[in-house]
């Protein structure tokens, strides 16, 4: 699922940088971002659902990662939201979309980052200790792993 996440950026980006090559930059970059934040968005969605199923406590750069993304969504959609015409065009369509999906990956990321799960048990662990040795203070590393 990471992979496929990372992927789906590199493409974006390529997408991006092919429609920058125009002149008018000003009408596309609403655009441009929509297209790098939805698909990413979409996948932190996916990557926070899948951590709030799982029994015990995941990483929480995901669901960090995923507030600050859908609060930018959310931003950029009120932002770009046309003004008090009765038209349904498509950036307003677009507007829309940003702020639905933006609003679901601050839920979904303040979900996992909010549920009770038990924390997931440390297979390594490593401590460092003294211990006195013939009038002198010696100094320890322990490493283990439970297997």
């Amino acid at each position: 699922m990471k992979k496929i996440f990372f992927y789906s950026l590199i493409i974006l980006f390529l997408k991006a940088k092919a429609t920058f090559a125009g002149d008018n930059l000003s009408a596309v970059t609403p655009l441009v971002f929509s297209s790098f934040i939805i698909p990413g968005n979409l996948g932190i969605c996916g990557l926070n659902t899948l951590q709030i199923c799982k029994k015990e406590k995941q990483e929480k750069i995901y669901p960090i990662l995923g507030l600050c993304s859908g609060t930018f969504q959310v931003y950029l959609g009120a932002l770009t939201f046309p003004g008090n015409n009765n038209r349904f065009d498509s950036d307003k369509t677009l507007a829309i979309v940003d702020i639905g999906i933006g609003t679901t990956t601050i839920i979904t990321s303040a979900w996992n980052l909010i549920s009770n799960r038990k924390r997931k048990e440390k297979k390594v662990s490593w401590n460092i200790y003294s211990f006195p040795l013939q009038g002198k203070i010696g100094i320890g590393f322990s490493l283990s792993k439970s297997i």
